[in-house]
Parts: structure tokens; C-alpha cells; sequence
């Protein structure tokens, strides 16, 4: 839409690209969860027929919810809830979700979100997919990672982490827990 077409021709292709996406077997820059939501916003997904925005937000929040029971490496929940956010989701309901999620990936993905938030704090810094959230959400989402249960849950998976354990002591060490 940047560069060649129309929003009509990005629709066109959008199922494809959101399947790539979701495989995450394509990393660039349009597959990218949040990117991938910053387009269909361009798009103009607030004049979509109600049918198609439900579709693609149900297609996001299933993707969010998909990749919270994966590996951190095959998948970043952070990034599949910022864009879930980005659409209209409520963070509420998407934390939720998360702290729901079978164990152990979940745990995983919550160690890889507190690691990453303790990197930000260290260098104040807001990654992409944040920016352009409302302001309040990213204080909600530190402080669900702050929560006791975070803790719990990770000090219960260490245990069973395996090869993932220095992952899991390095988010018990990090500053958010503190």
C-alpha cells in the first residue's frame, strides 16, 4: 500500500500473509505480528464491514493464544498481544488468557517478557511493538509480570525447565521481580 496497490489489494493478499505470519516461517517485516496490525490499520480497518474486522480479530487473538503455548523461539507472545492490543483486544482479558496457558511454554514466554522488560528498564527503552499502544498499557502488562503468580509460576518450572533453566533463573534475577 506504500509502494504498490491499494488497500483493496492488501486485503486480497492478507489471508496468505497472516498465514505466513502465524507459521512464522517468513521473518520479514510484514509478517511481523505488530507490523502485520499496523497494516491492516493503514488499510482503514475501522471502515472494514463488522464481519471482516471480527474475522481478523479473532484470527490475531487465536494467534496470541497459539503463541503463548509455544516455544520463545518459535514464537513471541509478547509481539502476537501487542498487535492483538493494536485491534482492540483488552489487555485484560488477553493477560488472562496467558496466565491460563498450558505450562510449560507459557511460563517460558512469561520468562522471555520478564527478561526483556528488565533490558528496557535498564536502557529506558520502548521496543516497537509498544509504541504505538495507548501509554497505559505497557504498565499493566510490567505489572502482571510483577505479579506473586509470575514469580510462582516460574519458581515452580524450574524444576522441569531442562535445558531452558537459565532462561527461567535469569527472569527470577531480573529486575521486574525484584
Amino acid at each position: 500500500m506504500t509502494t504498490v496497490g491499494e488497500p483493496r489489494h492488501y486485503k486480497h493478499f492478507l489471508p496468505r500473509i497472516a498465514e505466513l505470519a502465524v507459521q512464522g516461517d517468513c521473518a520479514h517485516q510484514g509478517t511481523i505480528p505488530e507490523a502485520l496490525a499496523g497494516k491492516i490499520i493503514y488499510a482503514g480497518f475501522d471502515r472494514w464491514p463488522a464481519s471482516e474486522q471480527r474475522a481478523v480479530r479473532a484470527l490475531f487473538r487465536a494467534a496470541f493464544e497459539q503463541a503463548v503455548t509455544e516455544r520463545p523461539e518459535s514464537a513471541d507472545a509478547e509481539q502476537w498481544l501487542c498487535a492483538d492490543l493494536r485491534l482492540g483486544a483488552d489487555i485484560s482479558e488477553a493477560l488472562q488468557i496467558w496466565a491460563a496457558a498450558p505450562q510449560p511454554n507459557a511460563t517460558l514466554q512469561l520468562a522471555q517478557s520478564i527478561q526483556a522488560a528488565n533490558l528496557r528498564g535498564l536502557e529506558n527503552d520502548i521496543p516497537p511493538f509498544w509504541e504505538e499502544l495507548p501509554a497505559l498499557h505497557r504498565p499493566i502488562f510490567e505489572a502482571w509480570l510483577r505479579r506473586p503468580a509470575s514469580r510462582a509460576n516460574l519458581e515452580a518450572a524450574i524444576c522441569g525447565a531442562g535445558d531452558d533453566e537459565w532462561l527461567i533463573q535469569d527472569a527470577l534475577k531480573a529486575t521486574p521481580l525484584q
